[in-house]
């Protein structure tokens, strides 16, 4: 199993400096306290903001004045999913906090996702309009054939047609807005143009490059950024396209021991002096 895919049983600090903190998060862990316990899933742990604010009361104090943070995230940037590991953004400051959320709120922080995915076509995402798309710059007839060989165990051509559009620099996009969907809304639905008023669609379009891609048999290794994120979104978007990800009960069919989806790297402005830092684990 890959290296970012290991169950790790707590979360690692990669950096700490005066402004900034970025942490590990480990799988099956919420990014945020949650309003009442009962509403923790089962096997959950201790949020990540209880664990960083336990060794770093300023990130805990960095929200103050601020009406851009709900109560218990103090200095947080970004969230990922209970299933999802990989690096959390924190601000040690209000200083600090104001001008990360400013770059997120530019799309000026970027993020980097691994994912390890299986192709099926006995699956889509639940109320998605059309039920299945092939990434934008990719002709249709061209991703069904590559699908049609990865179904039947081979996804070089799949991963040959995305790592073509990333050498160029011009990544394939999956696009689309998202409406809540199903029982208790706990998955998301994946609307293209022309779905646009269905009834609790978001008025911003979502977009997930597909950076690179590297084929194991009929599973792919996928490489996808994003600048701005909505809930699940890189999970909804890559069943999307016919390639959940393995151990994902959302939105996908395949048990794998874990969901498969690792943030892996981040990219920003540190606030201390504008410049970029790149953060990777």
């Amino acid at each position: 199993m890959p290296v970012h895919f290991e169950i790790d049983a707590e979360p690692s600090l990669v950096v700490a400096d005066e402004s900034i903190i970025v942490v590990r998060k480990p799988w099956r862990m919420h990014t945020a306290p949650l309003p009442r316990p009962e509403g923790r899933a089962e096997g959950s742990r201790t949020s990540l903001c209880d664990w960083v604010f336990d060794r770093f009361p300023d990130a805990a104090a960095a929200s103050a004045g601020s009406d851009r943070r709900l109560p218990g995230e103090g200095g947080l940037i970004h969230r990922l999913d209970f299933e999802t590991s990989g690096l959390v953004l924190f601000a040690r400051s209000p200083a600090s906090l104001a001008f990360l959320i400013a770059e997120q709120d530019r799309g000026g922080i970027s993020k980097e996702y691994l994912a390890r995915c299986g192709a099926t076509e006995s699956f889509s995402p639940e109320g998605s309009r059309p039920p299945r798309v092939a990434p934008s710059g990719i002709p249709g007839p061209g991703w069904s054939r590559a699908l049609s060989r990865a179904l039947g165990g081979e996804a070089l051509e799949v991963a040959a047609l995305i790592d073509h559009f990333g050498a160029l620099g011009a990544f394939a996009l999956i696009e689309g807005r998202f409406r809540p969907f199903g029982p208790g809304a706990r998955r998301v639905a994946c609307l293209a143009a022309g779905f646009e008023g269905r009834s609790g669609a978001t008025k911003e379009l979502y977009s997930t490059a597909l950076a690179g891609a590297l084929a194991v048999g009929g599973e792919l290794e996928l490489r996808v950024r994003l600048a701005s994120g909505f809930r699940h979104q890189v999970r909804a978007h890559l069943a999307w396209i016919g390639f959940p990800i393995l151990g994902d009960a959302l939105y996908g069919d395949r048990e794998a021991g874990r969901l498969h989806l690792h943030a892996a790297r981040l990219e920003f402005r540190h606030p201390r002096d504008g410049e970029p830092l790149v953060v990777e684990g």
